[in-house]
């Protein structure tokens, strides 16, 4: 069963602002894949890529989104441990 429910490749223009009055509006298209997981029995979540279907099909994009979270998780708790261990540190 694949894991995504509706999956969407649209074309987006990107127009930069950066430039000066005088130069042309320059227009990039950028090809985006929409894809949509169900996580629970009514939450969802939506993930914007670039990545095309032939390289990551879209149970590859679940489980690589799932292992970023994981590791910003562990990030977040090792830094609060950090910050617990030197805050209570007795450096006299």
């Amino acid at each position: 069963m694949k894991s995504f429910l509706c999956k969407k490749v649209l074309t987006v223009p990107l127009i930069f602002f950066l430039q000066k009055k005088s130069e042309p509006t320059v227009i990039y298209e950028l090809p985006v894949r929409i894809v949509r997981f169900k996580i629970s029995d009514d939450s969802y979540e939506v993930i914007a890529t670039n990545l095309s279907e032939d390289l990551f099909s879209s149970d590859d994009l679940k489980y690589t989104v799932g292992l970023r979270y994981f590791h910003a998780i562990l990030f977040l708790d090792f830094i609060s441990l950090m910050i617990l261990i030197e805050s209570h540190a007795n450096f006299s």
